[in-house]
């Protein structure tokens, strides 16, 4: 995945998830498309009220649309939002929405038509499963351009170092009459320190 650690956009890098290594930019990495035979997606870039082909979408009320990207079959389009990433059919009908733990400021649809990246305003990528939206990874580079943590929804992790693994834990709720608990990675590294799992996710 490409991606920009800074603004303007001038810190370009490449994560290689196979590899696990975050590397220099490689400007031909494919764009989001937003154009497609038969798919007029308009009025998506901080409205409310984006459309395909003249009809309507239905997103949250009050939902800003941010981003949207065409599979590449064409089949199926993603919007993302300030509060939710939404997928549609052809004919835009909505087939699931997920909440955004922030602004969804780009999105994009691997070349298979697999998974739908997420570029999070909380500085996170986060790759979905097109089929239902349920998420399969997370990557939060350092605005270094040289640190990074990648982790799952089971808390199974890999980093580029000890001073990365120092950004990541696991916050323990105790119900609502009680303190939390934070246990830092480093502390249960032995179990959920995961890179061959986390290289071969998707």
């Amino acid at each position: 995945v490409r991606i920009n650690v800074q603004w303007p956009q001038e810190s370009g890098r490449v994560f290689d998830l196979a590899r696990l290594s975050l590397g220099p930019d490689r400007p031909g990495l494919a764009a989001a498309r937003t154009v497609a035979p038969g798919l007029e997606i308009r009025d998506w870039l901080d409205r409310f009220d984006p459309k395909l082909n003249g009809k309507p979408l239905e997103l949250i009320p009050f939902d800003l649309a941010e981003s949207v990207a065409i599979a590449p079959d064409g089949q199926r389009f993603v919007v993302g939002a300030t509060w939710s990433i939404n997928a549609f059919d052809r004919q835009g009908k909505l087939l699931w929405r997920r909440h955004a733990p922030d602004v969804a400021y780009a999105v994009n649809i691997s070349a298979d038509n697999r998974f739908v990246v997420v570029a999070y305003g909380d500085g996170t990528i986060r790759w979905h499963r097109i089929a239902d939206g349920g998420e399969v990874l997370a990557l939060l580079v350092h605005s270094d351009g040289q640190r990074w943590v990648a982790w799952t929804s089971e808390g199974y992790y890999a980093a580029s170092g000890a001073d990365a693994e120092e950004w990541m834990g696991y916050h323990l709720n105790r119900g609502k009459d009680h303190d939390g608990d934070f246990v830092s990675a480093r502390q249960l590294r032995e179990r959920f320190y995961q890179p061959g799992l986390i290289s071969q996710r998707l």
